[in-house]
């Protein structure tokens, strides 16, 4: 029983490794094939030039779209469209086990700093969690990971997407075991909606008097602030 129970880790172990080898890279606006397990609340400061990102799971949740309400899903990365570059080389923060890539020169986005890592929690997001990213940008600067040239919407929104991937729960047997792939779902690009409200910049909160602000897009979108 021992033995067979050790082969069925090494296979289970192998077959990580081939997933892992495939690193979560940036990708265009198109490249989305789903939209609203992922969801993103923003805060944005005009007067410090920096928008606050909470990156949210929904699988698993209440809030999860009803077409994928059957997935239990990770998500290994943030890349904000439409948005003015960075001020400089470490004016943002994410957290522990995540990073900045912007080494790609047209695709820019947060993402898991060690491949390896990507199917625990943390660093993944886990279903129902939420991870926080800070990016403080030049408003003097150009535009990284414009929308295609067809985007319908407002040219001076900005949206987001993320890589995610449909897993399994581990082993329970077995905690060192990560969540594994599920083989029937793969890895796309979800484009993240809106969660709930936007909580105003500092200096708007006082003239309007409220927390939040109702919004009516079916998917996220906000103007640049400058």
């Amino acid at each position: 029983m021992k033995k067979s129970y050790a082969y069925v880790k090494i296979f289970l172990l192998i077959g990580l490794l081939f997933v892992l080898s495939v690193p979560a890279q940036a990708a265009s606006w198109d490249a989305a094939t789903s939209e609203g397990i992922t969801s993103v609340d923003v805060v944005p400061n005009s007067i410090t030039n920096t928008y606050t990102w909470t990156l949210n799971n929904l699988s698993g949740t209440d809030l999860c779209p009803l077409e994928y309400e059957d997935l239990t899903v990770l998500v290994w990365s943030l890349q904000p469209f439409n948005v003015y570059e960075l001020a400089g080389s470490d004016t943002w923060t994410a957290p522990e086990g995540w990073t900045w890539d912007g080494s790609s020169g047209k695709w820019q986005c947060y993402e898991i700093l060690d491949e390896s890592r990507k199917y625990y929690t943390p660093p993944a997001i886990a279903p129902g969690g939420s991870l926080v990213f800070t990016y403080i940008y030049n408003p003097d600067g150009s535009i990284i990971n414009p929308f295609p040239a067809d985007y319908e919407g407002d040219p001076d929104d900005i949206g987001f997407i993320s890589h995610v991937g449909a897993v399994v729960p581990r082993i329970e047997i077995d905690p060192d075991i990560p969540w594994v792939p599920d083989q029937n779902g793969g890895t796309w690009y979800d484009r993240s909606s809106w969660s709930g409200e936007i909580v105003p910049e500092p200096s708007s909160a006082t003239a309007l008097g409220i927390l939040g602000i109702p919004l009516a897009a079916s998917f996220l979108r906000r103007r640049r602030t400058s």
